[in-house]
């Protein structure tokens, strides 16, 4: 009966290391990933802009039906809209892409960031004019 005590913690000690192993090269890896933002058309908020923000400075800018993808370093980022109504905390892990919608809501039309999806995107992508500048570095 001891031995299979003793059995038992050594698998569970062994599978622990293994697992924080595993996290730390996790954690350790670093690289680029990709964001892509993008914001609809419609009647409402047509004249207002949706500025997105990392920091505090404006890292793009939104027109209705415009879509802007960029490369990011691999890891936590926080964007907020324009206003800072609206904050977004995304992690990303190297190689990953992740969508972001910034939606126009109530009569004075506050922008909104959420996440969004690849099918979403993918359903109103064809309506929309990509204003991605040239590559740069990630930041």
């Amino acid at each position: 009966m001891s031995i299979t005590i003793a059995a038992a913690f050594l698998l569970s000690t062994a599978v622990q290391a293994n697992a924080f192993g595993n996290a730390a090269t996790h954690e350790a890896q670093s690289g680029p990933a990709k964001i892509v933002f993008y914001r609809t058309g419609g009647f409402r908020g047509a004249l207002v802009g949706c500025s997105i923000h990392e920091k505090g400075r404006e890292i793009t800018h939104l027109s209705p039906n415009s879509t802007v993808s960029l490369a990011v370093s691999s890891g936590q980022h926080t964007y907020s809209s324009r206003d800072g109504a609206s904050n977004l905390t995304i992690g990303l892990a190297v190689g990953e892409t992740s969508y972001v919608r910034c939606k126009m809501i109530g009569l004075i039309a506050h922008p909104i960031l959420e996440i969004s999806d690849a099918e979403a995107f993918a359903q109103v992508s064809p309506r929309l004019t990509d204003k991605t500048p040239a590559p740069t570095e990630p930041h």
